[in-house]
Formats: C-alpha cells, structure tokens, sequence
C-alpha cells in the first residue's frame, strides 16, 4: 500500500475544479430532493435523514481523498483479484446474508452491515478497464470490444 502511495503523482493543483463543483451541486440538489420527498413524514425525520447524509458525506470526503493518492494502474491490476473477493462476499450472502424489507442482500461483518453488490459495481468497472486495456488490437468499435 505504500508502495501505491508512494508512486502516485498526486497534485492538488491538478485536480479538475469542474468535476468537484459538479459533485458539490450533486449532493447539495439529493441533500435538497431527500428532505422535500421527507418532510411530509412526522417526528422529525427528515431532519435526521439530512443529517445523516451529511455525516456520510463528511466521511466520504476523506476516503475520497485518500483514494486520489492511489495510482490508478496498481488498482486495475489488483481488479482479478478484487473481482474474484467479490463474487466470494456475493455468495456469502446466498448463506450468510440479512434479509431486510424481503430481501437477502446485506451482509455483517463487526456490527457493520454492507451490500456487496454495490462493490461488485466499481470492480466492474475496474475489471472491464483491465481487459480493454490489455486487448492487442483496437478498441474503435464496439464489436471488437464485446466479442471475444
């Protein structure tokens, strides 16, 4: 992990002032949609829901940050492997799983309880940003990318 760390090329005056302005607005405009879809509800609910999603997001923030320190290419290439963990933690939740509103989807580990489909989503990504680019030829079209 130090390594990783240690080899990335991070500056703060590279970072892209428009992408940081629009998830800014996009979390301002779901914290401004999350209380008017929850005020009509009673007990102060809304409030709390707001808060909550502001206290993840002041924990988002540093994990996000942390992460910019990371070089991309290391964490593609771990992509297998994290692939691989991943299918794992979603059988897991075929034995193991909490099933919460009809559904098994969630597992917990610590007293913390998580949904490992939602890691499969960034791993696909990774996994699939590691095969296009190890592929030989040209990834112009789409055929060549989807076809084997």
């Amino acid at each position: 992990m130090r390594r990783i760390i240690r080899d990335s090329k991070l500056s703060f005056r590279n970072l892209d002032g428009l992408i940081i302005l629009c998830t800014a607005f996009i979390f301002l405009a779901g914290l401004f949609f999350l209380f008017s879809a929850s005020s009509s509800l009673s007990g102060g609910l809304a409030r709390e829901l707001v808060t909550r999603q502001v206290l993840w997001m002041l924990v988002g923030i540093p994990v996000a940050v942390s992460i910019l320190f990371i070089d991309y290419r290391r964490i593609v290439d771990l992509s297998p492997f994290l692939y691989l963990l991943n299918i794992a933690l979603l059988v897991l939740v075929l034995f193991y799983g909490n099933v919460r509103l009809g559904a098994q989807r969630w597992l917990v580990v610590g007293g913390f309880s998580f949904q490992p489909s939602e890691f499969i989503k960034i791993v696909f990504v990774l996994i699939l940003a590691n095969y296009i680019g190890h592929r030989k030829d040209s990834v112009e079209n789409v055929s060549s990318i989807a076809v084997p």
